[in-house]
């Protein structure tokens, strides 16, 4: 038996501190020369084969980890093992990942329906448009964070609510939002997520006119943030709100979220999440459904009602 070859698992990076992609590969010598040219000012990479190269990794370098990106190379018990150590199966992992699609990938579907939502993008895709992709998981990873960390310092400023209905227009109010609610449950982080994620969707989608292809495109261009600055800005769509109704119902909590869009067809999205997974669209509402007891979209697809049922009925405010 050959005997194992050490790499090098020192992180590449352009500036000291930044967030790292960490690259899953069966081939380690190629992909960091591939990984030398998509580092960049956002973000640094570091390549990585098996859970062995991650245990060489220092915890202060592993913290900075803010995407993975699996290179179509990889066996499929590499890849599980790998996503497994960094807990990506948890409905509130941080963690975006980015698939490059291949065979061995999309044999591991068992192993990848189990991650709380990823992007699949063809192995030929340019640098230039990964790397875009790579910036919008790392925000989405940063997104998720702050959340997570609003709640460790936020108390429930809304008492014992029972209902009460909310509007948003922008993204920074879905996220105050989103924790603000959270509060009402006997375990925040998974409905803050979930709830930011559908929040986000209505104001994007709904609000902006973004469609999900639209988005991908924009995202890959590296325009994405330009345009939705632009079309807040623009009074074609500066005066439209999103609608939120909360209702507490003994041990349910039922969140109704309602936007100005024309909606989508949201039939493909209720059952088969493993399958949902592999396509470019879907991802938030993948999040969001592994955030609740019950998500359903109704009529055009421009209103969806998710419900979370708690623990410990009665512990919250």
């Amino acid at each position: 038996m050959a005997s194992r070859q050490p790499i090098s698992v020192d992180p590449i990076v352009k500036r000291p501190g930044q967030p790292l992609v960490l690259v899953m590969t069966d081939t380690p010598s190629a992909t960091a020369k591939h990984a030398e040219t998509l580092a960049c000012r956002d973000f640094g990479m570091i390549v990585v084969r098996d859970q062995a190269d991650l245990h060489d990794v220092s915890s202060d370098v592993q913290a900075r980890i803010s995407a993975v990106m699996i290179d179509p190379s990889i066996s499929v018990d590499g890849c599980g093992r790998l996503l497994k150590s960094l807990n990506l199966h948890d409905r509130t992992a941080d963690i975006p990942v980015v698939i490059a699609a291949g065979d061995a990938v999309r044999a591991a579907e068992s192993i990848l329906s189990e991650i709380c939502g990823f992007r699949m993008v063809p192995a030929d895709m340019s640098d230039r448009a990964l790397r875009y992709v790579l910036a919008d998981a790392i925000a989405e990873c940063a997104r998720v964070r702050f959340l997570r960390q609003e709640l460790l310092t936020r108390t429930s400023a809304i008492g014992h609510i029972c209902a009460g209905t909310f509007r948003i227009k922008n993204r920074r109010e879905a996220s105050n939002l989103a924790t603000m609610l959270s509060l009402t449950v006997d375990d925040p982080a998974p409905v803050a997520i979930g709830l930011a994620e559908l929040l986000l969707n209505a104001v994007e989608h709904g609000c902006l006119g973004i469609g999900s292809a639209e988005k991908e495109r924009l995202i890959e261009e590296g325009v994405f943030n330009e345009e939705l600055e632009r079309r807040m800005a623009d009074p074609a769509y500066a005066g439209r709100e999103v609608e939120l109704d909360f209702k507490r119902e003994g041990a349910e909590r039922r969140f109704q979220i309602t936007d100005p869009g024309k909606g989508f067809d949201h039939q493909p999205y209720a059952h088969a999440e493993a399958e949902l997974s592999f396509t470019k669209s879907g991802r938030g509402i993948l999040m969001a459904r592994q955030c609740f007891a019950r998500l359903d979209y109704k009529g055009s697809g421009n209103q969806v009602v998710a419900v979370y049922v708690e623990k410990k009925p009665g512990t919250q405010g």
